[in-house]
């Protein structure tokens, strides 16, 4: 297993380089947390480990036995990876489909903000939990650019 401070990164990476680290860090964070749990009911799926997918999300946490009774489907948790080399830059593109995706999963819906990517000692990771209603409570905001 690699530490979540060995991950490369090239020298002048591009954006798409930049994004796919930071799902990696944060995928290989979830995985670090999903140890922890003493249950093992937890599992860690890169969705885009291989390649670009069209989900509207990167990783999923499945925790299994959770729902009690008969149903033994496993309660899903949605993440979506937005990664920037900055320290501080808060604003980054979401497509139309995060968007209806995040408002029709609200609580299972959560957006993980990476800030330093390529530097181990300075990753900063903040998550949000339901995107949909930190935009209707206007804590966070849209913006349009033409």
């Amino acid at each position: 297993m690699r530490t979540l401070h060995g991950l490369p990164l090239m020298e002048n990476p591009n954006s798409k380089e930049i994004g796919r680290w930071g799902e990696e860090y944060v995928f290989e964070f979830l995985q670090e947390q999903a140890r922890c749990d003493l249950s093992g009911s937890v599992e860690i799926v890169w969705i885009n480990e291989k390649g670009n997918t069209t989900a509207p999300y990167d990783i999923e946490i499945r925790r299994n036995g959770v729902r009690g009774g008969d149903d033994r489907r496993p309660v899903l948790t949605y993440v979506e990876v937005k990664t920037t080399s900055s320290d501080q830059k808060d604003i980054f593109e979401l497509s139309v489909q995060q968007l209806q995706f995040a408002r029709a999963h609200q609580d299972a819906f959560h957006l993980y903000r990476v800030f330093n990517a390529g530097q181990p000692k300075n990753v900063r990771i903040r998550r949000l939990q339901n995107l949909a209603e930190h935009i209707e409570k206007k804590a966070v905001k849209l913006c349009l650019v033409i």
